[in-house]
């Protein structure tokens, strides 16, 4: 059983696509160890459960920071799980409301029972929205209260743009497609008449989203 949050393949996955996966992955798993990024943390995580493996002594590791904590599947839940056993101190920064990675199992259950499971760590919440004017922060507000996640964490959170001067209030715009071509199509139509007011595409603070 996957995570709730775990989307299904549609289409499912042939047998004959396991198979061909199966005889590329085999062979050079035999030869390299590990192909895929995540058996490497299977395999430590395999080791340290049997005691063959002290990570946090043979790294000399006092302390681990691990982002993104909302998107850790449970392999590594158990990983970070045994680097703490073996003497680490760990400090975990996440959003359970941005949990994106379900398609590799993740699951924001990671950092909502991060408390229960460890009753002693201190907790500290970022409630300044730095990134969100007052009116884009408003919209996420409603649509995630209207769709809550399961045991999702509450939160404060305050666009720091209201106190700017002038406060800048910003806007949204939604837009509703029949088909997904129909969303691409309109997302790379914007793009380029983005590109044709002037704005550079190269530019390193540009994001989407």
């Amino acid at each position: 059983m996957g995570p709730p949050n775990y989307a299904p393949p549609n289409p499912a996955i042939t047998a004959a696509e396991r198979a061909q996966f199966a005889a590329f992955h085999g062979p050079r798993t035999q030869c390299y160890a590990c192909v895929l990024p995540g058996e490497i943390v299977r395999q430590c995580v395999t080791q340290m459960a049997a005691g063959t493996l002290n990570a946090v002594g043979l790294l000399n590791l006092t302390h681990l920071v691990v982002d993104e904590f909302q998107d850790l599947n449970p392999m590594d839940l158990e990983f970070v799980d045994l680097m703490v056993g073996q003497g680490s101190r760990v400090f975990v920064a996440g959003d359970d409301d941005q949990s994106i990675y379900s398609f590799r199992f993740a699951s924001p259950a990671g950092i909502q029972g991060f408390f229960t499971k460890y009753p002693s760590c201190g907790q500290h919440s970022l409630n300044d929205c730095f990134r969100c004017t007052l009116a884009v922060l408003a919209a996420a507000q409603a649509l995630i209260g209207t769709n809550p996640q399961p045991n999702r964490v509450s939160k404060s959170l305050v666009s720091l743009y209201g106190g700017a001067t002038p406060p800048l209030t910003g806007f949204t715009q939604r837009w509703q497609f029949t088909s997904g071509v129909a969303e691409a199509r309109a997302i790379a139509e914007s793009c380029r008449d983005l590109i044709a007011a002037g704005i550079n595409p190269a530019s390193p603070n540009r994001r989407v989203g």
